[in-house]
């Protein structure tokens, strides 16, 4: 499967959002989803370790 965002390179990160009962589906190389969280480089623990400090900072649907 191709990048969301790109087009170019494989999706190595799949997220998957359900907010009020709607789901909503990305999947990212790891140069966009590095781009996307500010997560350094590509490599895949910078990337994610990013995308879990990003996510600390928003709302979650109950609140």
């Amino acid at each position: 499967m191709k990048c969301d965002d790109c087009g170019v390179e494989e999706a190595a990160i799949h997220l998957t959002r359900i907010v009020d009962g709607r789901k909503s589906e990305r999947h990212l190389c790891l140069t966009c989803a590095a781009v996307e969280t500010g997560g350094g480089g590509g490599d895949i623990k910078d990337v994610l370790r990013a995308w879990v400090e990003k996510q600390k900072g928003q709302p979650g649907p109950e609140e």
